[in-house]
């Protein structure tokens, strides 16, 4: 090889050499910043981020949002290292996908005959016919779904030619799944709340879904019909939450169905899901009577929603209702908390009451009523105590909708790497030259299969032991 043929070839491999360092380079400091992300708390995910961030200093404090720490994956540095990676797996890839393209579609007979390392030999019998061992080891090779280019005594076969193609693949699924996650960052989304009395009530979405240039541009809306739940048998354990949801379009429904837990609804690009199911005790009502402790005596009844107050002039008070709870719990530091379930176990209020007596004011102080204890001895002193005669606490369900321009994107990036890596580990590119020495008595065999000397090697013994048992069977 004279030094003109080499020096190029030395450039090439310097260039691709200098190629594989960057990307690695890179590679890490992205897997560094990722893992940053994963450890710190981000802000926009996590709601008492600032609080965290706090409790570590001053100076870490102020190094953290500065440099964006809190939320790496939506800052500009991180931005720049994903587009340093992705022109740098665009350069590598265009240099090679050329090269390969052009091996996919070369014919098999333009491979010079001369490249054959011959370590592998079938023998052949002396009163062979030469024309039927050639014929018997071509359809052999056919069968085993190789492509044959014959000429003089030699064969070139062969399978897999696609495979070539299979690290490009990788290389482009990986720049797929780039650009998917950066349409990503122009996805829209948001959740519904309904009620048990907002059924059939027609919501609208926060963002319209342009259509085709013969629909326009539509605004969504979205109606729920019916909600539930299903328990296990014999528990109070939820087996599965379920909402009948409609797509209002322009023209009226244009889609409805009944969703489940990762069983969505699609339509207009968009998606929605069931998120949430339970009681929404920001809707309770409640009928509250007030006894007077002396006397046991109901002095008043009054029905209240939550968040309202009511004035009860002929006891002297005035009394807010705060909070409901389904199944009233106390914690071992006393603060109250509802455990939620399908059934009320242990329903409860909590009140704040002002109460005047002699023209001054005694409060305001909290108190609790229950529905099953008509005297709980919550502030025994007190003149007067709260019991709920009867309440109402409305279902409620969450459907969240998305609408995310790179998730099939990525997903086809995805699908473009399982293609790739199946081709480059399990259905390599195989290349098999055949050489007949009739006037010595045997078969030739030589080629590549695979990326390992071990396996190409492996692959042209089995192939010439299966070769010889084909010819001696065919005798």
């Amino acid at each position: 090889m004279t030094e003109a043929v080499r020096r190029p070839r030395v450039e090439r491999l310097l260039a691709a050499g200098g190629s594989v360092r960057v990307a690695v380079t890179l590679i890490l400091l992205l897997a560094v910043a990722s893992a940053i992300g994963a450890v710190l708390p981000q802000s926009p995910t996590t709601p008492n981020a600032d609080l965290l961030y706090r409790s570590y200093g001053v100076f870490w404090q102020h190094l953290i949002t500065a440099l964006r720490l809190d939320d790496v994956f939506h800052s500009s540095w991180f931005s720049v290292l994903l587009g340093l990676f992705a022109a740098n797996l665009t350069l590598c890839a265009g240099r090679r996908i050329g090269h390969s393209f052009r091996a996919l579609v070369r014919p098999p007979g333009s491979i010079a005959i001369s490249a054959l390392t011959a370590d592998c030999h079938v023998p052949l019998s002396p009163e062979r016919d030469p024309v039927q061992v050639e014929e018997a080891a071509c359809r052999y090779l056919k069968r085993k779904g190789y492509r044959l280019h014959s000429a003089g005594g030699q064969v070139v076969a062969e399978r897999h030619r696609w495979s070539r193609l299979a690290p490009d693949l990788v290389h482009l699924s990986l720049l797929v799944i780039l650009v998917g996650g950066f349409l990503g960052l122009f996805r829209e989304e948001g959740s519904l709340t309904v009620n048990e009395g907002q059924l059939g009530v027609t919501l609208p979405l926060s963002a319209p879904v342009r259509g085709g240039a013969a629909r326009g541009e539509v605004n969504l809306a979205v109606r729920v019909e019916d909600f539930g739940a299903e328990v296990y048998p014999g528990t109070s354990l939820y087996k599965d939450y379920w909402t009948s949801l409609s797509v209002i379009g322009g023209d009226g429904i244009a889609r409805a169905a009944r969703i489940r837990v990762n069983r969505p609804l699609s339509y207009g690009g968009y998606s929605f899901y069931q998120t949430s199911y339970g009681d929404d005790l920001g809707a309770a009502e409640i009928l509250l009577a007030v006894v007077e402790r002396g006397t046991n005596m109901v002095v008043a009844a009054a029905p209240l929603r939550a968040g309202e107050s009511v004035a009860i002039g002929e006891a002297g008070l005035e009394v807010r209702f705060v909070r409901f709870f389904t199944n009233f719990r106390l914690t071992q530091d006393g603060v109250p908390i509802n455990l939620p379930g399908p059934e009320s176990l242990n329903p409860a209020a909590i009140l704040e009451v002002s109460e005047s007596a002699g023209g001054g004011s005694l409060g305001p102080y909290r108190d609790i009523a229950f529905a099953d204890l008509p005297d709980p001895h919550w502030n025994a002193d007190r003149r007067f105590s709260f019991y709920l005669e009867g309440f109402f606490v409305p279902k409620f369900v969450e459907v969240r909708y998305i609408r995310d321009p790179g998730y099939p994107v990525v997903w086809g990036g995805f699908v473009l790497m399982m293609i790739g890596l199946a081709g480059s580990f399990y259905l390599p590119a195989q290349r098999v030259w055949v050489m007949f020495e009739h006037d010595q008595g045997r078969i030739l065999l030589g080629g590549e299969a695979g990326r390992t000397s071990m396996w190409q090697r492996t692959q042209r013994e089995r192939l010439a032991r299966e070769l010889e048992r084909e010819l001696k069977e065919g005798s």
